[in-house]
């Protein structure tokens, strides 16, 4: 993709302040740098990976480091228990926050990064369409990802997403001091997803991508750019990794593509497909990627016919060796049966109903999505109705 600078184009930013190692093993480079950010570090991780987390503990302590490890449950992170740790680790020294893990244990060390640095509850610094976050007034601890998982991509992102289990809300702490300052990608710690996870996180990274780009909102290359990578990647490789999971090449081809989606939607963002599932996930605690991929197929078909022209580009990108032979309507009809295809072969094809019961949901995901997250929905590039919507939320349900 060739773009054309000019006095017309409007201005974008860019910003990508994590250093990023990749490689084999490269989680053994801890040790060489965490002395940079003091001597006193806080681990988080998740139960399951105790024991990866304790290997990569020893690297720390190794670098004369002094370490408290928190293992959390197998769930989203949630702004009630950020906050109950944040009164547990009260008056301890923490220079810095290492997250070993997906998106749970990474999100909760970037939320943990303000929450011990400043006084508010942490829901209060997310960022809804309805209302700003508090700023933040001091320095925020760095933090340091080492992802589990190819999905989030939130080892280069400014975001945190987080759930508000009072108020059944998803909020996402927006705030470019919670860049990691370091991500490392090793494969080796990539073989610990079994299948069903592999192709749920996948799939999120691969919507992440999807929607940064054909995001409206703003003029991003470097969005564009990335995007179209990391689903290029994606879609080839996601198959093949769901179906041998001990390729590490593969392993770190998902790893790389993951993060290249989250250099995308740092620089642009999500769009409706997100903005009804993070509510979805809130109401009926069905995992995150889960629900990304149950939105995902409804929003696209009712999509593509009024946004004929990019649906149709994004077909080229798909099938290069087959661009010039059909009509623009053809291919953005067809893209979309491409990505349902793709989906079908790891297994990602869901119902609401494979979860949980469908009573009385329409309204309560409808209302939530209208009142809390207009601001992604109107980076679609279709602006859905009310109608549309709940036609679109039918979809989802049935």
């Amino acid at each position: 993709m060739h773009y054309n600078f000019n006095k017309e184009l409007p201005l974008f930013q860019l910003n990508i302040p994590t250093q990023l190692y990749a490689g084999k093993n490269e989680s053994e480079r801890i040790k060489d740098i965490i002395s940079q950010f003091g001597k006193r570090v806080l681990v988080i991780s998740m139960q399951d990976l105790s024991e990866m987390a304790e290997r990569i503990r020893n690297y720390i302590t190794t670098a004369e480091i002094n370490t408290e490890l928190i293992l959390l449950e197998n769930i989203e992170p949630t702004c009630s228990y950020i906050d109950k740790l944040k009164q547990q680790l009260k008056g301890n020294k923490i220079d810095a926050v290492i997250g070993i893990g997906g998106g749970t244990a990474i999100d909760t060390a970037k939320a943990l990064a303000i929450a011990l640095t400043h006084s508010d509850p942490i829901w209060l610094y997310t960022n809804l369409s309805n209302r700003p976050p508090l700023p933040l007034v001091n320095q925020t601890l760095p933090v340091i990802a080492i992802p589990t998982t190819s999905g989030t991509g939130t080892e280069v992102t400014p975001y945190a997403v987080l759930t508000n289990t009072e108020t059944s809300q998803k909020g996402t702490i927006q705030q470019a001091e919670i860049y990691p300052k370091v991500a490392i990608l090793d494969p080796e710690l990539t073989k610990t997803q079994p299948p069903k996870l592999t192709a749920a996180t996948g799939i999120d990274a691969f919507v992440h991508a999807l929607e940064s780009f054909i995001n409206v909102s703003k003029f991003s290359p470097v969005a564009e750019c990335t995007a179209r990578e990391a689903m290029i990647i994606i879609y080839k490789v996601l198959p093949e990794v769901y179906k041998n999971l001990n390729n590490l090449e593969v392993r770190l081809e998902m790893s790389w593509a993951s993060t290249l989606a989250g250099i995308a939607i740092s620089h642009r963002g999500t769009t409706a497909i997100h903005a009804i599932a993070e509510p979805l996930g809130a109401i009926t605690h069905i995992p995150h990627a889960d629900a990304v991929a149950i939105c995902t197929p409804p929003v696209l078909k009712h999509t593509w016919s009024k946004a004929i022209k990019k649906f149709a580009l994004l077909y080229d990108i798909f099938e290069p060796f087959n661009r010039y032979e059909k009509t623009e309507a053809y291919k953005a009809e067809k893209i979309v049966e491409l990505i349902i295809t793709m989906f079908e072969k790891v297994n990602m094809v869901k119902k609401i109903k494979d979860y949980v019961e469908t009573n009385d949901l329409t309204d309560k995901l409808l209302g939530d999505v209208i009142k809390y997250k207009f601001r992604p929905l109107a980076q679609h590039p279709v602006k859905f109705s009310k109608k549309e919507l709940t036609l679109i939320i039918s979809d989802i349900i049935e």
